[in-house]
């Protein structure tokens, strides 16, 4: 029961903190802070799906895939150090106008972080512990991946829709590509639910009729939301701010069609 509670604290922590980020002047933000960041999603599917596994006894992640995700997280918080320790570094410098005295400062500062967010995080760590403890006594289950991948996606998803409601004085500035942008977030959260778990939500013939449509505005929608809509959730400089972010945007467009083409097509749950 506790870790089902760890899990229902980090979705919600994970959504508050999703919810933020769309306001972030992603201009500013570069190559290696984007990256930084994706990462960061890694180490968030990490701790779900390891609250998620030990709370349902379910087993997500084999021997060899949990220790790949262990490398990613370590990575993730050497470079999150770094990052923090560069932008302390330069805030104090232009205060001090001394390097010794900001670079002192920027490592005293990055410690006490990385000291906080290793506190914050012992709950993870049990988990994990516990996880590689028990992990013959848990259940094998189907499509462990997809379900990885949906924990993540469904909490980001959610974010962007209550994200949205929060933003309704706009609502009379938005057009329709701004509507169906919102409106496709709660029909990719069903059929990610539907996969995932092979539920099956709906008929058939309603995904089977709407699957295309949805494949060829998901396409559209990025190029043709309101100004408005961008300037509230920088939609234009989170997928084609960079390079990174550009590769990222074609993965994850290529994943959502194979979900719902399976969803549509092939399973008959």
């Amino acid at each position: 029961m506790v870790w089902r509670l760890f899990f229902v604290i980090t979705a919600i922590i994970v959504l508050l903190m999703y919810i933020l980020a769309l306001n972030t002047n992603y201009s500013s933000i570069s190559s290696f802070q984007y990256f930084t960041g994706e990462l960061a999603y890694v180490c968030i599917a990490l701790i779900l799906g390891v609250f998620y596994s030990l709370g349902w006894k379910q087993k997500l992640f084999s021997k060899k895939s949990i220790n790949i995700f262990i490398a990613v997280f370590i990575l993730s918080m050497i470079l999150s150090i770094i990052d923090s320790t560069v932008q302390v570094y330069s805030v104090f410098y232009k205060q001090a106008q001394n390097s010794i005295q900001a670079g002192i400062a920027s490592v005293i500062a990055s410690s006490v972080y990385a000291v906080i967010a290793n506190l914050f995080l012992i709950p993870f760590y049990i988990g994990l512990y516990k996880y590689k403890k028990n992990f013959d006594s848990l259940v094998q289950v189907e499509k462990t991946y997809w379900k990885i991948f949906a924990l993540c996606f469904i909490i980001m998803l959610a974010g962007f829709v209550v994200s949205s409601i929060t933003k309704y004085t706009h609502f009379v500035l938005y057009n329709i590509f701004d509507y169906i942008s919102i409106l496709s977030c709660i029909y990719e959260i069903m059929f990610i639910i539907g996969f995932a778990w092979n539920v099956r939500i709906f008929s058939k013939l309603f995904w089977q009729v709407t699957a295309i449509p949805y494949v060829l505005l998901m396409c559209l929608i990025p190029f043709f939301i309101s100004d408005t809509f961008n300037q509230d959730f920088h939609i234009k400089e989170i997928i084609f701010g960079n390079p990174i972010s550009i590769a990222l945007f074609a993965v994850i467009c290529i994943v959502f069609i194979y979900v719902i083409y399976m969803y549509a097509y092939k399973e008959n749950n």
